[in-house]
């Protein structure tokens, strides 16, 4: 049985000699080293299990690996990412390992990391005009905190050059409120922005309460995953205390820190968060704003935390409903030393996306703590 380094290694030995080549860049690398492709398989682990804030990576370089004196090998790696779905950023770094295989540090080359040279505005497509509609939402409306697209119109071009695409989408504020809306946006023929106006009737309540679902325990399949009811409100838990001994405690912590006016709440959530330790700028203005007592009364008794799922003792999902807005909300959460951590946050209305999430990421986590447990154990 191979330890958990070695199928790291053999995995990007097989990628390495199996895979067509992404990028230029990559391809005019015929063969690679054992070594090289045993450091780039770290280098992927280390990613599989950091920088969560990073939702897609494109590799664009890999240096070759230099080993110093005390055996710390490096690698440079160059890739472009897209953080939260959002910004795309360059990246151009040296990642060390010690002679044991251990993460040591990242050092970022001079000039990195840097945002991608954004392409010119594109108002002849419907995906150019999709793309400045996005951009658009991403500098404005700063009290939407979640945005899901319903549908998109078709296309309309005027004769000046400008262009109109009606979007429908459903929107979370930061007060927590989901509603269902549609704009028409009207862009000039340079790509800037002339309005977006409300289309008559809108926004719209979202949501049936009494067609909730409370358990995702039919739709999960973990061999070895553990699941306990908890039937609680966030309100049932101390709305001023920072209680990371369980799951669920940590959970209803970070929730009563959000609707908190606390001056040390980022700091707090900083602190019980692992993978992504800072709040993004665009969350911290909205959860800036002072939370008048009345809603945060609303928020906690609305606020329904239905169960937990454990996987292997360390891993955790916390599995809850909104239903001032029908918005499931689930956080994941890793065992370190007595505390329950955050680890990421899913919210959605259609819960069927939710546990198939759930399923991916409890199942991954339950597999590496397989592979780490035979890795300390070989037969």
């Amino acid at each position: 049985m191979c330890n958990i380094f070695k199928c790291t290694v053999a995995a990007a030995l097989l990628v390495s000699m199996t895979a067509v080549c992404v990028t230029p860049a990559l391809c005019q690398e015929q063969s690679i080293s054992p070594e090289k492709a045993m450091m780039m398989g770290f280098v992927e682990n280390y990613f599989h299990h950091n920088a969560r804030d990073i939702t897609m990576r494109k590799p664009l370089e890999w240096g070759d690996v230099q080993t110093d004196e005390e055996g710390n090998r490096t690698i440079r790696y160059k890739f472009e990412a897209l953080i939260w779905d959002r910004e795309r950023i360059l990246f151009n770094m040296d990642m060390t390992f010690d002679k044991d295989n251990h993460f040591r540090n990242i050092r970022h080359m001079a000039g990195f990391p840097r945002p991608v040279q954004a392409d010119p505005p594109d108002v002849t497509t419907l995906e150019g005009v999709q793309k400045l509609v996005e951009k658009f939402f991403s500098q404005n409306f700063f009290d939407i905190t979640a945005r899901q697209t319903v549908s998109w119109g078709e296309l309309e071009k005027h004769d000046d050059g400008s262009v109109s695409l009606v979007y429908r989408y459903i929107a979370t504020t930061h007060n927590s409120i989901v509603r269902r809306d549609e704009r028409r946006f009207t862009f000039d023929k340079d790509g800037n922005v002339k309005s977006w106006e409300r289309t008559e009737g809108f926004p719209q309540p979202v949501g049936n309460t009494a067609e909730a679902v409370t358990s995702l325990e039919g739709f999960l399949n973990i061999e070895g995953l553990k699941r306990y009811p908890v039937n609680k409100r966030i309100a049932d838990f101390p709305a001023d205390k920072i209680d990371l001994s369980s799951p669920e405690a940590s959970y209803a912590t970070q929730k009563n820190l959000i609707i908190s006016n606390r001056a040390d709440k980022f700091e707090q959530l900083s602190n019980m968060t692992r993978g992504r330790p800072q709040v993004p700028e665009r969350e911290r203005r909205g959860m800036s704003q002072e939370v008048s007592e009345e809603w945060a009364k609303t928020y906690r008794e609305q606020f329904d935390v239905f169960e937990v799922f454990v996987v292997e003792d360390k891993y955790a999902f916390v599995f809850g409903l909104r239903h001032f807005d029908m918005l499931y909300d689930g956080n994941f959460f890793v065992k370190e030393g007595d505390e329950w951590l955050n680890t990421g946050n899913d919210q959605t209305l259609k819960v069927e996306e939710m546990a198939e999430n759930v399923q991916q990421v409890l199942y991954r986590h339950a597999q590496d703590a397989r592979a780490a447990a035979s890795a300390s154990n070989p037969i």
